[in-house]
């Protein structure tokens, strides 16, 4: 997932964030938008930098992990539709 919430409940996300800013928040905590339970930031080299939840969690947006083709969709998506003139919200919690 690419949106988490702070302590403070706002909705924070890294698609705007360099590589320095995000290493900047690895000890932070975040916590999931649908559950409210913690989950981690995930920067490495491979995957665009998300958030996850612990392996056990029994959110319903933690039933699968997304994959990296998944993750570069939805920012290519989200881009697109911005540059449109569109105002799309990256990911909905319902």
């Amino acid at each position: 997932m690419f949106i988490s919430k702070n302590e403070k409940g706002e909705y924070i996300t890294l698609l705007d964030q360099t590589k320095e800013q995000v290493e900047r928040k690895r000890k932070t905590p975040f916590f999931c938008p649908c559950c409210h339970e913690r989950v981690f930031l995930k920067a490495g080299r491979m995957k665009l930098p998300h958030f996850a939840h612990a392996a056990n969690e029994s959110c319903n947006y933690a039933s699968e992990g997304e994959s990296e083709l998944h993750l570069l969709g939805k920012v290519q998506l989200y881009g697109w539709l911005k540059e449109r003139g569109h105002e799309p919200q990256l990911e909905k919690y319902f």
